[in-house]
C-alpha cells in the first residue's frame, strides 16, 4: 500500500517541481547558450572548482546532467554540470544560469510593462531577448516570435497633410 502512495505521490510531485520550475526540476532538460548583446561568450567553467573557462561564442545547445557543489566550507555554491552537443563537460553556478535565463513575458505581463512607454510599446520583449545568454528553446526561434514586438520594428508614421475644408 505504501509504495503504491509512493509510486502515485513521485509522478505527482515530479510535475509540481517542472511546474515551478525549480533548480532541480532543469536537470535533464535541454537549453541553448549564445552571448547577449553586451557580451563576447556566455561564461562556462571547465571544472567544478570554477579555475577553467570554457567559454561559449555562438549559439549552442546544451543538457543539464546534474546539480553538484563545488565543496568550498562552509557555504559551498551550487552548480549545474552541463553537456553540449560536441561532448565537451562543463559547469555553471546556479545563480548565475538564473540571472542569465531568457523568461519570455506573456500578453498581460507586457501590456503592464512599465519599462516602455508608447511609441516602443512592448518593446521590453526585445530588450529582454537582447540581454539574455540561456533560453529554453532555439533563440532563432523565439526572436521570430518577439522580433515583431519591439523598438526595431517601429516605423514613424508619415506626416499627414493639413486637411482644408470646403470652400475656404
Amino acid at each position: 500500500m505504501a509504495l503504491a502512495i509512493a509510486l502515485l505521490v513521485s509522478p505527482f510531485t515530479a510535475a509540481l517541481a517542472i511546474a515551478a520550475d525549480t533548480a532541480e526540476a532543469r536537470v535533464g532538460r535541454v537549453f541553448w547558450a549564445r552571448p547577449a548583446i553586451t557580451e563576447r561568450s556566455v561564461e562556462f567553467h571547465a571544472d567544478i572548482r570554477l579555475r577553467e573557462r570554457s567559454p561559449v561564442y555562438d549559439k549552442t545547445r546544451f543538457r543539464i546532467e546534474a546539480i553538484e557543489f563545488d565543496g568550498r566550507f562552509p557555504d559551498p555554491t551550487a552548480l549545474y554540470r552541463v553537456r553540449f552537443d560536441d561532448g565537451r563537460k562543463a559547469y555553471i553556478p546556479v545563480t548565475e544560469f538564473e540571472r542569465q535565463l531568457y523568461r519570455e513575458l506573456r500578453r498581460n505581463e507586457v501590456a503592464v510593462s512599465p519599462s516602455f512607454e508608447p511609441p516602443l510599446g512592448v518593446g521590453i520583449q526585445v530588450y529582454l531577448f537582447e540581454r539574455r545568454s540561456l533560453f529554453e528553446a532555439d533563440p532563432d526561434v523565439i526572436w521570430g516570435r518577439v522580433k515583431n514586438q519591439g523598438p526595431r520594428t517601429f516605423v514613424e508614421n508619415p506626416p499627414v497633410a493639413p486637411t482644408t475644408r470646403p470652400g475656404r
